[in-house]
């Protein structure tokens, strides 16, 4: 998958160019950057680097001089220019170590979120009307929230971990703060982001939001509701942040209208109200399949809007059934659960449990077993709805 080096290009280093065989290498991990064992020659290390900065902790790493191979990826926007610069400097700063490098493999590799996000698809449809900004999430808010000055809707997408977390400040001052027409639209949220790990499994995300002074917060379904929710969006005037995630999940066969604000009643009940939100929608009408087999029936609530959450809705079923249930693929603290405990508490008298990730962070995995892990599988909810009733 690398893609070698021009002959010529590093000609004043002596190097030989050419690609590493993939059934040559054994892989191991390092903080901050990955290496290579060649099977084949012990004494060789393919270091594959993404910046400056993880080159002087692999200088410091190996402490002794030692024959490298350097496989650097440089991103796409730094263009080929760029990366040819970014390689040469790399390798004058590995000999400054101590390091003979005899092998040079440059690869350009995009790294936005363009493809992940499937935002790439409007790109083609509308270029004139797309810009990329980069792994710079900061700065796409604050150009999200220039083009809303403008008068026209600006919508910005990256990963939920990104926007919520990493770009923060800018979403609170740069566009809620002014009021400003922007939509964040966030995907790979929550835990079944699967194998990214911890560290890009947003599960603060909808806390962080909601605590956002005149932040609309909205969390679709399945993929009919995305595209609803995305439109009405366009029509809607002021700050919002729509919360999408990775893993793929069944579309509803029923057509349901979506209106900000207004709650989906899926399911009739007597025994629980069970409000969820996203992915968790699926497997809470699931565990009401499987409950219903043994007599309890469950009423099934999508609340596809966190903020304004449809209060009305709430206290009707909240009276009507007298235990409620929250399941969202989220910290228990500050999502759906606080939002829906919130409209009821003092004016509601029932039985209330929040499912949700208890205090943890996410794990790498398969998205099947880490939604598992953390006890938000559809018989799981079953499991748990029995023990609130």
């Amino acid at each position: 998958g690398n893609a070698a080096a021009d002959e010529g290009l590093f000609q004043h280093a002596r190097l030989g160019v050419g690609a590493v065989e993939h059934g040559d290498i054994v892989v191991a991990r390092a903080f901050g950057m990955q290496f290579f064992d060649l099977a084949g020659n012990p004494a060789a290390l393919v270091a594959l680097v993404a910046c400056l900065e993880g080159l002087n902790l692999l200088a410091i790493a190996l402490g002794r001089k030692q024959t490298l191979v350097l496989a650097l990826r440089v991103v796409a926007h730094h263009g080929v220019g760029g990366a040819q610069d970014m390689a040469r400097r790399a390798v004058v700063l590995l000999q400054l170590n101590g390091l003979a490098v005899f092998k040079v493999l440059l690869k350009v590799q995009d790294v936005s979120d363009v493809g992940a996000t499937q935002t790439g698809k409007f790109k083609a449809a509308h270029p004139e009307r797309f810009y990329d900004a980069g792994i710079a999430e900061s700065n796409l808010m604050g150009l999200a929230a220039g083009i809303a000055t403008t008068g026209r809707v600006a919508f910005a997408s990256t990963f939920a971990m990104f926007a919520a977390g990493r770009a923060y400040e800018q979403i609170r001052n740069s566009v809620a703060y002014p009021h400003f027409n922007v939509k964040v639209c966030a995907t790979h949220a929550g835990v079944s982001v699967g194998e990214d790990g911890g560290s890009h499994q947003a599960i603060e995300d909808i806390g962080l939001m909601r605590l956002i002074p005149g932040m609309t917060v909205i969390v679709p379904a399945d993929a009919n509701e995305a595209k609803k929710a995305t439109f009405a969006l366009a029509e809607f005037q002021g700050p919002a942040y729509m919360r999408l995630a990775r893993l793929a999940t069944p579309v509803f066969e029923e057509d349901y209208p979506f209106e900000i604000g207004k709650a989906n009643v899926l399911r009739e009940g007597k025994d629980a109200a069970v409000f969820a939100c996203g992915l968790m929608v699926n497997e809470a009408l699931e565990a009401a399949k499987l409950l219903s087999a043994e007599g309890i029936e469950i009423s099934v609530i999508n609340v596809h809007t966190i903020k304004p959450i449809d209060a009305e809705c709430v206290t009707k079923y909240a009276e009507k059934c007298g235990n409620v249930i929250t399941v969202e693929e989220h910290s228990v603290i500050g999502g759906l659960g606080d939002a829906v405990a919130d409209v009821l508490m003092g004016k509601v008298c029932c039985k209330f449990r929040k499912i949700g990730v208890n205090d943890r962070f996410g794990q790498s995995g398969k998205a099947a077993d880490v939604l598992r892990e953390y006890g938000l599988t559809a018989d799981q909810i079953a499991v748990k709805i029995k023990e609130t009733l």
